[in-house]
Formats: C-alpha cells, structure tokens, sequence
C-alpha cells in the first residue's frame, strides 16, 4: 500500500492511479514526504490525500493534523476539513468530483467506497481544505500530518504553509453566478418531492438555504430564477396578490419574507468564514405573465397592475432595508415556450427588442426613484453587437452575454463601462473529465476581459444516477444532492473547490483594479498562459454583418471550436505559478 499527496488540480482514476489529465502527466507529482503550499490570509489552500491499496481492502484511515506553527502564531489543527472523494464512471474512466464531508478527526472511508458502484476500486482519496485565518501574521508555517490505513505502518508528513502578506475581502468583487431555475431543488431530493406543504411548512427553505450557504463559502452565488419558461411561480418565491387593475395589491409578505429576508440580509450566512453579507445579485419573479395576467396583454390594465405591484416591491424592500442586493428585472421569455410575443431571453430577431422599450418603461418611475438596487437585466447572445452601443444599453444596465459572441466585442466593454453598466458573460461547465484549467480560466478572464463576473448555466442537473455518472457528463452539476449519503442539503465537488481557490485569487487581484499593480498581475497571467492582452478576444467571424436570425449554432461552434476554449491545453501547474508570483506581488504592495 502506498500513501501520498497529491496538489489540488491534479486528479486521478480509483481504478489505476493515473491521473485524469493524462496529457500533462510529466507535471504530475506524487508528494511522498512533504507538502508545500502557500496563500493569503482569511483564505482557504487546498492538498489531496491519495491511499493506493495496491488490491489490500481498506475498511479505516486514521488522518491526524498537528497544529501549523509559526514564528509567533499557530495556526489551529481545526481549521482542517476533509472530503470523501466519489468518483464516478465516464468513457470507461472514473473521475472524482463528489465530495463526501466527514469529521475531521474521523476520517473513516473505505476501498472500495461502495461495492455497487465503485467495485473494484483500488485508489481512495481524501481532499483536505485549511483555512488561513485573517489575522494569522505572514511566514512560514509548519506542521505534521500522520496518516494510516490497514496494515500500513503510520506515515508521516510534513506540511508547510507560506502564508503571503495579503489579505482576502469577505466580499467578492468578481461574481461568479451559478444559474439555475425555479424549484429546481426539490425533484433531487426525496423528503421534499413528496411533501406538498414543502414551501409553508419550511422544508424547503431550510434545504435551500445550503445551496445558498455552499455557493457563498465558496465565493460563488447561487442564482435561481422564480419561475418557469412559462411564467408559472412556485408558492412563496413571489409574494401572494390580490384584485386586478387599480385594485390589485400584495395580499401578504409573510412567506415571502420567510423565504428571503436570510439571504437579503445576510442573516442566512451567520458563521461562515467570511462573515454574513446579503447576496449580490438576486432576481425579481416578474415576468411577461405576473404580476399582471397575460390575458391583459397590450391593455391599459397590464401597464397599471404591473407599475401598481412593483411600486409595492419598492416600498417594502426600502422598509427591510435591503440595499445591497442588485434585483433583476429579466424577463427568460422566448416565444418558442407559451406563445410570447417576444423573445425576451437571447433576442435574436431585432424586432423583438422591443420588449425593453415596454419593460423599460414600464419599470423606469419605480427604479429612479429608491435607492433599493433594482436593475433591468438582458441575457444577450446573437444581437450584442447591434445593441451594445444604443439606446437599449441606456435602459438595461446589466448584460450577461453569451460568451462566443462577447468575444468578438473588445470595443463593447469601455462603452459598457462608461454607461454605468454591470456585465457578465454566459457560459457552461465541461465535462467533468475536462482539464480543470478550463474552470479556472473563466475567473481569470474577466480580470483580463474587464467583466464583473461570469455566469455558469443551469448547475443544478443531476439525472437519475448521479453518483454513477452526473446528467451530460457533469456539464450540469456543480455541486450534488447528499441524501444518498445521509446529508439532507447539497454536497460541493472538487471543481465547486477549485474554483472557488481561483476567486479567492482573482478577488485580491480585483482589489488593486486601480493601481499599477493590476498591470503586473495581467502581465503575470499572459506569461503564464503564453498570451498578450488581445489573444483573450476572438476574430469576428465572416457572418459577423448578416442578420443575427440567419445564425446557426453550427456557425457559432465553427466560429469557437472546444480546442480554442482558454486554458484547456495548458498544464494544471499553470494555476501555481500565476497563484505564486501574484502573491509575491501583493505582498510586497502590503495589501
């Protein structure tokens, strides 16, 4: 049996011990004595413990942590947390991305984990998450770690910490949005799939609350839509209306409050590392078919009951002092869905923009008048290019464009930012065999692109056997529901980890955005990646000047095959090195 570590974006298959990134395996590093790693402060570093049985079965490890000792401060063994890698089976290979949470100080996994499921199994991992506390003082830390397993002697191994002396915010300043739809939680998990009071008996906040509680302490926000493709609203994700016309009004807060009021006021979020902060960004449930009905569509009595019930929003919102979360307007209509008269999501046809002139106007009274933070929000794709510079880009004041297309646009983004205007960008997550350097280029590119954050669609697709293999190879799955392991709340994964590593990092950048030393970090992340400022933007493509509607998606991935996607072909240890010498600039700076 042998026992090593292994750096965080270095995976292996249980079967064989090879790494998953096959491609860059002269970069991997089996650490067979000693671990080195280094961070700010008020931040979290991340190791992996690696059990090859080599065919014995392991029914215990024993994982004991020393304090991490520094030249005058100690650093509590108790700011380790350990995971159970699962894996789960792809094109014959087994990735792990699941992460299982135990005690620390009882790290009992076996091998094989399951004998369903991962028979067989030869390789166990555990993944080790430390905390920097913020007042820990800059140096070198040291400190040991004693593992066992079957008939193994104990091994013994050194890890040190370079702690840097800079200091991560408990607030990001770069948003990464994981996007996801309605209801979306209780269809994975049983005890609320079958309980219809669910939203009034507070099931079903309760086990929403982690899934807004995991993105935060990952520097993430969790990002669900309140209704439907087709307008429809659970119970408690809009407040209960009553009357029509100038009658029509909220008929009660109380369960709506319920269901927000942790996350608007940062209450829900009371003893994470970084402290409770509201969201960042939330959406409002208005819609093409509420509050107003449908029916009164291009009717006097639309424009009165929609204005009517947003100003009842404003009020109350001004009332609870919620103040620091943007509110969205947006409207996910395509007329492909229920018969709308507009593709309000990813316009395409130029015609159908006009639904921002209606909402625009519609919205402008109630949003000039507060200081609550209500913003009209577009998701943008094939008209971008014909909007960014318009009138459109006046009254809509947050554009999440799709990500192929806001390549061809450098020149967009210094007109966006004279406008006062908040911009993402859209994409999805890989396979989860993908080279993890494609994850964390997305936090890095909205350094370098000068976007305020980017958004990762539809995180919440589980399929049927998860733990098998997640819905489209993982392309949907962030994070898993951990009922199948006696957690009635979701579970993170190693990539939720490595990303939220990268934000830690990208944050501290986003933190010197006005000084010179925003161009040293930029510069840094070109050499690394062997780019200069403009290999971030893509050539226009031919079809650039035809009509968007004449667009296929075809053209689109011709226009940015996978092979382009930033970072895929470059080596985990990339991440390290632009990690390293960033901090090594910031600390010098002080900040």
């Amino acid at each position: 049996m042998q026992i090593y570590l292994l750096k965080e974006y270095f995976r292996i298959d249980c079967m064989t011990g090879n790494p998953i990134e096959q491609e860059f395996s002269d970069d991997f590093i089996k650490y067979e004595n000693s671990m080195e790693l280094e961070c700010g402060r008020n931040q979290y570093v991340s190791f992996q413990i690696a059990f090859d049985s080599e065919g014995e079965e392991i029914t215990k490890a024993d994982v004991e942590f020393s304090d991490l000792k520094g030249e005058n401060y100690s650093i509590c063994k108790e700011e380790y947390s350990i995971y159970i890698e699962w894996f789960h089976k792809m094109d014959g290979r087994y990735v792990p991305d699941a992460l299982i949470p135990i005690e620390w100080n009882t790290a009992k996994f076996r091998v094989p984990q399951d004998e369903k499921y991962l028979k067989g199994q030869r390789v166990g991992v555990l993944w080790v998450d430390l905390f920097i506390p913020g007042d820990a003082p800059p140096g070198e830390y040291c400190g040991k770690l004693a593992v066992s397993a079957g008939a193994l002697d104990k091994r013994v191994f050194d890890i040190r910490v370079k702690v840097h002396g800079v200091t991560l915010e408990p607030r990001s300043r770069i948003c990464a949005d994981l996007n996801s739809y309605a209801d979306s939680v209780s269809c994975a998990f049983p005890s609320l799939r079958a309980n219809r009071d669910r939203y009034v008996d507070g099931s079903y906040f309760e086990v929403e609350k982690e899934f807004y509680r995991l993105a935060y302490d990952h520097r993430c926000t969790w990002h669900h839509l309140p209704y439907t493709h087709s307008g429809t609203i659970p119970q408690s994700f809009a407040p209960e209306v009553e009357g029509e016309g100038k009658n029509i009004r909220v008929k009660s807060w109380e369960l709506f409050d319920r269901h927000y009021s942790g996350y608007y006021d940062g209450s829900a979020f009371k003893g994470s590392k970084w402290g409770g902060h509201p969201v960042l960004y939330s959406y409002l449930p208005f819609n093409i078919t509420w509050p107003a009905s449908y029916e009164k569509w291009g009717k006097k009595g639309y424009a009165i009951e929609f204005r009517r019930i947003l100003r009842e929003f404003t009020r109350h919102f001004e009332e609870m002092g919620w103040k620091e979360t943007y509110f969205e307007l947006f409207f996910n209509h395509k007329k492909i869905y229920r018969f709308f008269p507009y593709d309000g999501d990813e316009t395409r046809f130029l015609d159908d923009s006009e639904f921002m002139d209606i909402f625009g106007a519609l919205s402008k009274e109630a949003f000039e008048d507060t200081d609550v933070k209500f913003i009209f929000r577009t998701d943008s794709s094939w008209s971008y290019g014909h909007h960014y510079d318009s009138k459109y880009s006046d009254m809509v004041k947050m554009w999440v464009v799709n990500k192929c297309i806001f390549s061809w646009f450098p020149e967009s983004v210094p007109v966006m930012k004279k406008k006062g205007n908040i911009l993402f960008y859209y994409t999805g997550l890989d396979r989860l065999d993908a080279n993890l350097m494609s994850l964390v280029s997305k936090p890095l590119e909205c350094i370098m692109m000068g976007t305020d954050g980017f958004t990762l669609w539809n995180v919440q697709g589980f399929g049927e056997d998860y733990l098998a293999t997640p819905l489209d190879n993982g392309r949907q799955a962030i994070w898993y529901p951990g009922h199948e392991f006696g957690y009635d709340k979701p579970i993170p994964s190693i990539r939720l980890k490595v990303l939220r590593n990268c934000m830690q990092l990208v944050d501290m950048i986003k933190a010197v955005e006005a000084t010179p030393l925003m161009r040293k970090a930029k510069d840094i992340i070109n050499r690394n990646y062997g780019y200069d400022d403009t290999s971030w933007w893509k050539e226009k493509p031919e079809f650039i000047n035809d009509p968007p509607h004449t667009w296929t998606n075809a053209k689109l991935s011709d226009a940015n095959p996978s092979i382009n996607h930033v970072g895929s072909s470059l080596s985990p240890v990339v991440l390290d090195k632009i990690r390293s010498e960033i901090l090594d600039v910031l600390s010098v700076e002080g900040f």
